[in-house]
């Protein structure tokens, strides 16, 4: 339950479906900055290339700062182990 790069998960698995959410006020901002450097490369610039630049550095860093991704069965062990983690 540890991502790729550092300790700290930004993005863990989704309570509901199959993926990965964020789970921490980083993977949070990650997602807002993507999203609006898109909205803005896409819609300001017209430059759809840049905009598509944004998207892969976005998965980048989910793929990096984020644990396996799953569903209901791992979001439980994935908040189990971090509840434990917290009380060490």
């Amino acid at each position: 339950m540890t991502p790729l790069i550092g300790r700290k998960v930004w993005f863990g698995p989704r309570r509901f479906g199959w993926g990965l959410n964020p789970v921490s006020p980083e993977g949070w901002a990650v997602v807002v900055v993507s999203v609006a450097a898109i909205i803005v490369l896409a819609a300001v610039t017209h430059v759809r290339w840049a905009a598509f630049i944004v998207v892969v550095a976005m998965i980048a860093v989910i793929f990096l700062k984020g644990t396996s991704p799953g569903g209901s069965a791992e979001w439980e062990e994935f908040h189990e182990a971090r509840d434990r983690e917290r009380s060490s």
